[in-house]
């Protein structure tokens, strides 16, 4: 008789604590009305440079913003660049809103840049952004060279 009362309380114990076991990872958000948002973030804007800026560096550091995110997962940025739109994809993943473009970009040229935000629900791309390089200053050295 007392096995069979500890056999009951023991499937009575795990029938309780299987019933009340909700798991909800640290990075879901509540959305409110109990579910957990599962939406794109919004889409970015581009600060630096800005639509129509001239005398851009040769290599910029571009910049942007994605305010009001507040879905759940980790916030990513793709950043697409190029003489062409659309532009081609130059970094991704990122998870900081700037990226510093290495490569020497051709001077007194149009560039074409853009920035997607996304998150294990999908993305929301910003509008494609166009922008012109600075002409490339010659040195002290060979102006005076004969």
């Amino acid at each position: 008789m007392y096995k069979f009362i500890n056999y009951l309380l023991f499937c009575f114990l795990v029938f309780v604590l299987s019933a009340c076991t909700i798991k909800v990872s640290d990075s879901d958000k509540d959305d409110g009305g109990g579910g957990i948002i599962t939406s794109p973030p919004p889409p970015p804007t581009c600060i630096y440079p800005n639509f129509n800026d001239t005398g851009v560096a040769l290599t910029p550091q571009l910049s942007w913003m994605c305010n009001s995110y507040s879905g759940s997962g980790t916030l990513m940025f793709d950043v697409y660049l190029d003489t062409i739109d659309p532009p081609s994809l130059i970094a991704h993943d990122l998870t900081y809103t700037n990226y510093f473009v290495y490569t020497l970009l051709l001077s007194n040229k149009m560039y074409y840049w853009q920035v997607k935000s996304k998150n294990e629900y999908g993305s929301s791309s910003s509008g494609v952004v166009f922008f012109t390089t600075t002409a490339m200053v010659p040195d002290a050295g060979s102006v005076f060279k004969k």
